[in-house]
């Protein structure tokens, strides 16, 4: 759902690119800092403000959402321009928004990650595209896709054994 999302909205924003190995590899280059994002700005900080809202379900999300996306976007004051300007802090923050919407209603870290890095998808392939330097993205681009790969790995085998094994021990499940 998320992959299915993300990449209807990079087209509807206007693809900068509809070459499929421009946007895979421009997918790979972003997914490392996606899963870092999402992990913390939403699963971590998302999770930890809902019950810091109230009781109220709605107001609880809503709540998270607003202070999660407000974070993400701040936090990018930490990068080298342009993402350290204020106009692209709101920017991201609005971005954060969409992610935020995404993941309270879906509560699903994995397609949270695939959606959220479409966002990311486009800003890279628009800023290729604007400094002509496309040509280089027609070809696997191996050690961004290495990196994409890893960072997948690692999620995953956190997932299994940090997140998902004591669910399970706990449940009599796994030993």
């Amino acid at each position: 759902m998320g992959v299915g999302l993300g990449l209807a909205l990079y087209f509807i924003q206007g693809a900068p690119s509809t070459n499929p190995m421009v946007i895979l590899n421009a997918y790979a280059q972003v997914f490392a800092v996606s899963v870092a994002e999402v992990l913390v700005c939403w699963a971590l900080l998302g999770g930890v403000l809902t019950g810091a809202f109230g009781s109220s379900r709605w107001a609880s999300v809503t709540g998270a959402a607003l202070v999660a996306s407000l974070l993400f976007g701040i936090y990018h004051f930490a990068h080298s321009p342009p993402f350290n300007s204020i106009g692209m802090v709101v920017l991201l923050t609005a971005i954060g928004l969409l992610t935020s919407a995404f993941f309270f209603t879906s509560r699903d870290i994995y397609a949270t990650i695939a959606f959220h890095n479409f966002l990311g998808v486009y800003g890279v392939v628009q800023a290729l595209a604007a400094t002509d330097k496309l040509g280089g993205f027609t070809v696997p681009q191996i050690p961004l896709l290495a990196t994409a790969v890893a960072s997948l790995v690692v999620l995953i085998g956190s997932d299994v054994l940090i997140v998902r094994r004591p669910q399970l021990q706990q449940a009599g499940t796994v030993r």
